[in-house]
């Protein structure tokens, strides 16, 4: 049943005719509305992000009708965030759970982690982002754990370069199950 309602969304986000519509805007010019689904999850990142990029070429100004979506995923967290900020693409309507999912990820974070687990987008560039962020808040003692590092080589390049040859962590690499890794945050001596 899950299943069927990740392909059902993925189908709609990625068929800019079911979903899209021409409005003009204030100034005249041609805008895009785009009726964006109840379920953006992980089964729906890559036809969203499609969808985005063949509505971008038109080289007219979006708009993100986010009034429908209960369920959203960092990945199209991700494209939303680089659309806003790289095109002229704005976001109206947010329903209660868009706006906390953006709201959870403006927060400054300065609690101490016993035991932080990353598995997200699977991509280099944010994998070493949620690193370098979060990585500064594991206590000492504290574990990191990265899931997918074997599937997704970027998240263990994304590792090696942010933890790699660093004499306070010990890092232990799983290959099986997608891959795993465990990255200790050694004790501070105190003698």
């Amino acid at each position: 049943m899950g299943t069927a309602r990740s392909r059902a969304a993925a189908d709609r986000v990625s068929n800019p005719k079911m979903r899209a519509v021409k409005v003009m805007g204030m100034n005249g010019a041609a805008q895009d509305v785009l009726r964006l689904p109840g379920a953006l999850d992980l089964a729906a990142a890559e036809g969203f992000l499609e969808t985005i990029r063949q509505h971008l070429k038109l080289d007219r100004a979006l708009c993100l009708d986010a009034s429908e979506v209960e369920t959203l995923t960092l990945p199209c967290i991700q494209i939303i965030l680089a659309a806003v900020t790289a095109y002229e693409v704005s976001i109206v309507n947010p329903s209660a759970a868009f706006a906390s999912a953006f709201h959870d990820l403006a927060l400054d974070w300065t609690e101490p982690i016993d035991h932080l687990f990353i598995d997200t987008s699977h991509r280099y560039a944010p994998t070493t982002e949620e690193l370098r962020k979060y990585e500064p808040f594991v206590v000492p003692g504290g574990v990191m754990t990265l899931h997918d590092t074997t599937s997704y080589p970027a998240v263990w390049r994304a590792v090696e370069e942010v933890v790699g040859g660093r004499s306070d962590l010990r890092v232990f690499r799983y290959y099986h199950n997608n891959g795993l890794a465990v990255i200790e945050k050694r004790r501070i001596d105190s003698r």
